[in-house]
């Protein structure tokens, strides 16, 4: 084959110089060894690191849930507490006119809604 020929198929022709750098690059190779296993030393920190710190997600959550139902029985409970100080006015009677008209709008909120419940039955 000509020149022209091997150009027009794409192949080449490489010089001796081209040929020795070429396989200085092959022999080159094993100085990439040592850069491979750093990356794969640091690829298995890596996976440890997400290994530990999923556990730790886990953990957090759990403790989270746990904090969350710490948060609704303290709710729950002053809910509760905000109820007795209230059955404790009414049944000291001292009652000033704020308090009277708060009492008087929550009652009648109750009013509302059971009159809503027995409409929605009787339909």
């Amino acid at each position: 084959m000509d020149a022209k020929t091997d150009q027009c198929f794409g192949k080449r022709r490489f010089s001796r110089n081209q040929e020795l750098s070429f396989s200085w690059k092959i022999n080159s190779m094993p100085t990439l060894e040592p850069q491979i296993k750093n990356i794969q030393f640091k690829i298995q920190q890596l996976v440890k690191l997400f290994a530990a710190l999923k556990k730790e997600n886990a953990r957090l959550n759990i403790e989270k849930e746990a904090l969350q139902k710490k948060v609704t029985d303290y709710q729950e409970s002053i809910e509760q507490l905000q109820q007795q100080v209230e059955v404790l006015k009414i049944s000291g009677g001292n009652w000033n006119d704020k308090d009277k008209k708060d009492f008087e709008k929550r009652i009648a909120g109750y009013i509302k809604e059971v009159d809503k419940c027995i409409n929605l039955l009787s339909r």
